[in-house]
């Protein structure tokens, strides 16, 4: 069982104690540092507006960034499946081939 250890998040101006497994802190806290960028992108662009919107908003374009990348590694995985079948063909064709 791995060993859990509080740290403090800071999202926006507000700190959040968590309890996380030793191995996940350094996860936890690039996602801090991704949702504080875009945090403050939104306040650099957008003043005036709540807080809440800001993070309403970096939370919707992380989770946008994250679905992206599923994507296009679901297209990148199902390309070389499609290229792996293809030459397996190829393999059994030159196989059969050679047998006549």
């Amino acid at each position: 069982m791995s060993e859990v250890i509080s740290i403090n998040v800071t999202i926006g101006d507000r700190i959040y104690p968590l309890k996380v497994r030793i191995e996940d802190e350094p996860v936890v806290r690039q996602a801090e540092q991704l949702i504080n960028h875009k945090y403050a992108e939104f306040q650099l662009r957008f003043s005036g507006q709540e807080k809440l919107d800001y993070l309403a908003m970096s939370s919707l374009m992380n989770m946008v960034d994250i679905m992206r990348q599923q994507q296009e590694e679901a297209l990148a995985t199902e390309e070389v499946r499609a290229r792996l079948f293809k030459a397996s063909q190829l393999i059994a064709d030159g196989l059969r081939r050679e047998k006549d």
